[in-house]
């Protein structure tokens, strides 16, 4: 059964962040994005600004720094340098979003996570 009211508003997805080191190898640190569940038009609208063929005369596409900001509400398992949990707002999403590679793959794994919706269903 359906239950409209059980739907959670926002999710968890796993995130596998592989950053380069100075000495060609790379070390991967894991977290958890929490992403709204966006309404299916909202989504339609996400993708159809993220493709430059669709977009409307004037329109400017979505960068990945307007979509984590559309989309992500918070984080579990993300670490200050003293080994803290870091609080999830705009400066400290700034800060990690700028550790190259970390904001393309959390732009990755929110529609992944779509897919794997879609796929279930």
């Amino acid at each position: 059964m359906f239950q409209i009211s059980a739907v959670n508003q926002t999710y968890f997805t796993p995130i596998k962040v592989l950053v380069p080191n100075g000495d060609g190898t790379g070390t991967e640190y894991k977290f958890k994005a929490q992403f709204k569940r966006l309404p299916q038009e909202e989504l339609d609208d996400l993708y159809r600004r993220l493709n430059p063929e669709k977009l409307n005369e004037g329109e400017e596409p979505l960068t990945d720094d307007e979509v984590l900001d559309r989309v992500m509400v918070g984080w579990a398992d993300v670490l200050d340098k003293d080994g803290e949990p870091l609080e999830f707002n705009e400066q400290n999403l700034a800060i990690v979003k700028n550790i190259s590679p970390t904001r393309a793959v959390l732009v990755v794994s929110f529609f992944d996570s779509m897919k794997t919706a879609k796929r279930k269903n």
